[in-house]
């Protein structure tokens, strides 16, 4: 049917226009007045332009746009002289899609110096679709990106025809710098007369993906992989240098004998960061105990705080830079150990019941003569003691003296000596009570007289009974 129209279109055309309309001084012939235009390749037409005139002459070119076609000329100012002539070609390009038709398409010739030496040849061009399917549109959701971001790449497909059209394939490529990362084949079903179809592929952008132009090119091919439409589009990626403000991560183990930090920053932009520092911050009281494994470039001190600064030249996308420090506890171990050591000596030897057992006697010990004994009971406890017994023994080599200097004791005689007793209510904190009484010799006593530890006994915390005991006594006889 098509071919019908076509030669019917073309009898018409030569039995009603004439070939050319020539004019005195300039004549143009083509090597063709019928055009036959395919969708898939460019048509090229010779036209002679012969200058009759006696003198040089310079002449344009000119012809009318066709809907759906590029045409180009190869020259379109042409110097030829006197009664000479010149080739030249013009080119006509149809578009993929291009609707077919026929039409008549003048091309004329006029010299620039006379306006009344001019010619014009009527071709019959004659556009013919290889297929009734092209596209008709390709775009994207946007067309600068950032990355992790999604390029939504829509395909629209139209079929010019009046019938259903064949199946197709649709090939979607994404390329960087002349190489393919990613491609899509959709296999396309018949399209319906006069109808369009809409295709999306979503890519997603990777977290590091290179900053720069992207293009997206996107092919029509028929069963037999025959190329029927092809178009392409660009996108931009954005170039993002991005740094977390303090770390990516900062994790922390706990040991007995230390405790470490790790500290990592990562870049998570697509293009190579600055040089930047790294920088930790700790009390100045920690500062023995810090030992770093990152050798540190530089620190800096304040009243209360120590600062230290890590350099990082640069980072490539992706890429990390992990600093490592610990604080050494056995150093703070050691101080505790000694601060306990000594908190326990303190309560030990220090915050105790004091018993001094003591005597200014000097000279003799013979019958007759008296001894005085003083018993010093100290609290220096924190606590309040209660319920005190104080016991001394006396050996029979000695009697007790019924006369006491300070609080009256009760004297029990025993097979072994004499015992004496006091008994206190209570001492306070800090408090103390100053026991006293009197002894004599039964014999006459050489050398020295040993009299025994002093003991007392009370109720500490919770009533439990302690006892305490003083030191022993050495009277020296002289």
């Amino acid at each position: 049917m098509k071919k019908l129209l076509l030669f019917i279109v073309s009898i018409a055309f030569f039995l009603l226009i004439p070939v050319s309309f020539a004019a005195v001084g300039v004549q143009i012939t083509p090597s063709n007045t019928t055009v036959n235009l395919y969708t898939d390749q460019v048509t090229v037409l010779s036209l002679t332009v012969e200058n009759k005139q006696n003198v040089p002459d310079t002449f344009t070119i000119s012809f009318l746009p066709i809907e759906g076609v590029s045409i180009t000329a190869e020259n379109y100012r042409l110097d030829i002289g006197a009664q000479d002539s010149v080739t030249t070609k013009i080119s006509f390009t149809p578009l993929l899609c291009a609707a077919e038709r026929s039409q008549v398409e003048e091309i004329r010739i006029r010299s620039i110096t006379r306006s009344d030496v001019n010619d014009a040849v009527d071709l019959l061009v004659n556009v013919i679709r290889k297929s009734s399917v092209c596209f008709s549109e390709l775009k994207l959701n946007k067309y600068v990106f950032d990355p992790s971001e999604t390029v939504k790449i829509q395909t629209s497909l139209l079929n010019t025809a009046n019938i259903p059209s064949s199946q197709f394939l649709l090939k979607t490529s994404i390329s960087y710098n002349g190489a393919s990362i990613k491609s899509y084949d959709n296999n396309v079903a018949g399209i319906d007369a006069k109808s369009s179809r809409d295709i999306e592929n979503d890519y997603s952008l990777d977290k590091y993906a290179s900053p720069g132009e992207y293009t997206v090119d996107v092919t029509l091919n028929d069963v037999l992989n025959n190329l029927l439409d092809e178009k392409k589009i660009k996108f931009t990626v954005n170039n993002i240098s991005k740094l977390p403000s303090d770390y990516t991560e900062k994790t922390t183990s706990l040991g007995i004998l230390s405790i470490g930090v790790t500290v990592k920053v990562r870049n998570d932009g697509n293009t190579p960061s600055p040089s930047f520092y790294v920088t930790e911050s700790i009390p100045f009281f920690a500062g023995d105990l810090f030992e770093p494994e990152t050798p540190v470039t530089f620190t800096n001190t304040s009243d209360v705080r120590i600062i230290y600064s890590w350099f990082v030249p640069s980072l490539n996308p992706g890429q990390e830079v992990t600093i490592n420090y610990r604080f050494i506890l056995w150093k703070a171990w050691i101080v505790l150990i000694v601060v306990a050591a000594a908190v326990y000596l303190a309560f030990k030897y220090v915050f105790k019941i004091f018993v001094i057992k003591k005597t200014t006697h000097i000279g003799k010990l013979s019958p007759g003569s008296e001894v005085a004994i003083t018993i010093d009971v100290r609290n220096r406890t924190l606590r309040e003691i209660r319920e005190i017994v104080v016991r001394d023994f006396v050996p029979s080599l000695v009697k007790v003296v019924s006369k006491f200097d300070t609080m009256r004791a009760t004297v029990n005689e025993t097979r072994g000596g004499t015992e004496v007793l006091w008994r206190i209510d209570s001492l306070k904190p800090g408090e103390e009570r100053v026991l006293s009484y009197r002894i004599k010799p039964n014999v006459e006593i050489t050398g020295s007289l040993r009299l025994p530890n002093a003991l007392v006994k009370y109720a500490g915390r919770n009533r439990e009974r302690k006892t305490a005991l003083s030191n022993s006594l050495f009277i020296k006889a002289r």
